[in-house]
């Protein structure tokens, strides 16, 4: 699978949790570690195309 399909597979179900099970803090994890991944492999990538 791909980062994004599976970004978005996890994004859709965060989503989808009921208000009481504290979706936002769900949300907000989740943005913060889908984020965080793209920035570290983008650097990654950047490094070894510079090599």
């Amino acid at each position: 699978m791909e980062l994004i399909t599976i970004t978005s597979t996890v994004s859709a179900l965060a989503l989808s949790l009921p208000a009481e099970m504290n979706r936002g803090l769900l949300v907000s994890v989740t943005y913060a570690v889908v984020v965080s991944s793209i920035i570290i492999q983008g650097l990654a990538v950047g490094m070894l195309a510079n090599k």
